[in-house]
């Protein structure tokens, strides 16, 4: 979500929906805006952009892809007496604006631009003179336009072998320049990376969910051909550790993980309900998503070309009461290795899969007022409808069930916003807040020893998933079938012996200070956690 001035919020929130809107091209000093009531404006400005139109970034979890956003501003050539000012602009420039950096601040009338969002980042990479020749059309094309460019640029003479952690591997790609200026993760050489500012790379946030979920995962690749980057990515890691990209508003790239939708891990979101939501949405209940076959291919030979290994899982439950979805999820990558721990990957990929689209999850779709523009491509939002399905109560109505935006698209002249969301918060897990962490101590077949005093925070019929260290999953849907008087022994109704040194739950959010939390969820989707520190909780 986008995070802007408290002006901009208080004038968003009154539900003004006649927005204003800026275009600064990167060095130039004069900026180019929609109304000339804009206070304080940093740049001499010129209130002829006609319309802006574009942005429909969408993302495909499951493929570990997203589209590349682009936005069209119009704008008029306008004389000043001596020139026309876009056609000087254009000319004057050395490249006539080709990858000029721009931006474009949206606000209300009557704003300084200090308190105007930063709406889009991106680099120009068209422009077209009107039909009537009047004005022009300038293409700004986001970061991930820079993703289409080869990589590994001398491997059809020199294979490039390298390996280590998956997405230590991606930051390195986006960050080579060779010279070894651009940031740690500039270690390759030119042809084998992008160069990518590193203001341009959400370093800090990709590097903690490496921590979180991929601390131990080492990929091994051996390359004999100059690729594409986006295609190297997005094949080679992006879907096999179950991740995709998305770019901010402020043109940074970042990622996001498969997980469940613990919206404080991402920070503020907004919300959506009937006092926002125009008409009725739509309800695709999404039958034709069903994911409950994967085939990997891993142990690439690049002797003969060929993967010499492939595993295929399948989800027995979905097939039987389901049948086969209408295709498996084929998944191959040239850097998983059996001598690496792969297999031991991929079971834990497949089943991270398998949990989301076993039982496919269904989309929505909304229309929105302007309000909600601030929410982007990837937010994990609550969303209360009296009109939505609820067939978790073979009823209508929900109340903040929690939905992925996997598309936006926003009509910037109407102040009209249009989200396809994924519902998945279908599967019905209720989550709450605990504390602490809930260590295990130690495990035998079906009993799990936590540190003294941690079994405080748990309940018999409540469920808990299990996280090793790193925390990724090696169990979930265990149901505490008793306590001991002690408070310290959790016994489950399935059989599992995890390792001393496991954990309980979730844990390790950005913003906890001195206690860290861990969430476990209720197998009674209609029960509240009753324990003060177990408030609020989530719907998953």
């Amino acid at each position: 979500m986008l995070t802007p001035s408290t002006e901009y919020q208080d004038k968003t929130a009154f539900g003004v929906n006649w927005p204003v809107y800026l275009i600064h091209f990167d060095g130039e000093t004069t900026d180019y805006t929609t109304s000339d009531r804009i206070i304080a404006p940093d740049n001499t400005i010129l209130p002829i952009v006609k319309s802006i139109s574009g942005n429909s970034q969408s993302i495909t979890p499951e493929e570990g892809r997203s589209s590349i956003g682009e936005m069209t501003i119009s704008i008029l050539d306008y004389f000043n007496g001596s020139d026309y000012v876009i056609t000087k602009l254009l000319g004057d420039d050395t490249y006539n604006l080709h990858r000029k950096k721009t931006i474009i601040k949206g606000g209300y009338r009557d704003l300084t631009e200090a308190q105007m969002a930063i709406l889009f980042t991106g680099w120009v990479t068209d422009v077209n003179m009107w039909n009537d020749g009047t004005g022009y059309d300038i293409i700004i094309t986001d970061p991930q336009k820079w993703l289409q460019r080869k990589i590994f640029r001398g491997a059809e003479t020199t294979p490039f072998s390298f390996g280590g952690n998956p997405i230590t591997i991606m930051l390195r790609i986006l960050l080579s320049t060779g010279n070894g200026t651009n940031g740690k993760y500039d270690v390759y050489d030119a042809e084998n990376g992008l160069g990518i500012d590193a203001s341009f790379i959400n370093v800090s946030h990709i590097e903690k969910e490496r921590e979180r979920w991929f601390p131990s995962t080492r990929f091994s690749f051996d390359i004999q051909e100059r690729l594409v980057a986006k295609d190297f990515l997005e094949k080679e890691i992006f879907q096999p550790c179950n991740i995709y990209p998305i770019i901010k508003g402020d043109g940074t790239f970042d990622i996001k993980v498969f997980r469940p939708p613990f919206p404080d891990d991402y920070g503020e979101v907004q919300s959506f309900d009937e006092d926002v939501i125009i008409g009725l949405p739509t309800w695709d209940e999404n039958l034709n998503g069903v994911i409950n076959e994967i085939e990997f291919h891993y142990d690439y030979n690049s002797a003969n070309d060929e993967y010499d290994s492939e595993n295929y899982f399948l989800n027995a439950t979905s097939i039987d009461n389901r049948g086969c979805g209408k295709k498996s999820l084929k998944i191959e990558s040239k850097g998983i290795k059996t001598t690496k721990n792969g297999v031991e990957f991929i079971t834990k990929r497949s089943e991270r899969i398998f949990t989301r689209y076993a039982s496919p999850p269904p989309i929505i779709t909304i229309k929105t007022f302007f309000s909600r523009h601030l929410s982007e491509v990837g937010d994990i939002v609550p969303v209360t409808h009296t009109k939505i399905p609820n067939l978790r109560t073979s009823s209508r109505g929900i109340t903040n069930h929690y939905m992925e935006i996997i598309k936006r698209n926003i009509d910037w002249v109407k102040g009209i916003c249009k989200f396809t969301l994924l519902y998945t918060s279908f599967t019905g897990k209720k989550y709450a807040i605990l504390s602490p962490t809930g260590h295990i101590t130690n495990a035998t077949t079906n009993t799990l020893t936590l540190t003294a005093g941690e079994g405080e925070s748990f309940r018999a019929n409540w469920g808990i998933d299990i996280y090793r260290k790193n925390m990724v999953a090696v169990g979930s849907n265990y149901t505490i079938v008793s306590m001991s008087s002690d408070i310290v022994t959790l016994t489950t109704d399935l059989a599992i012996a995890p390792s001393a040194g496991y954990k309980v739950g979730f844990t390790d959010f950005d913003h906890c200070t001195t206690q860290q939390r861990v969430y476990g969820f209720l197998s009674d989707t209609s029960t509240q956690v009753g324990t003060t520190n177990a408030s609020p909780y989530y719907i998953y």
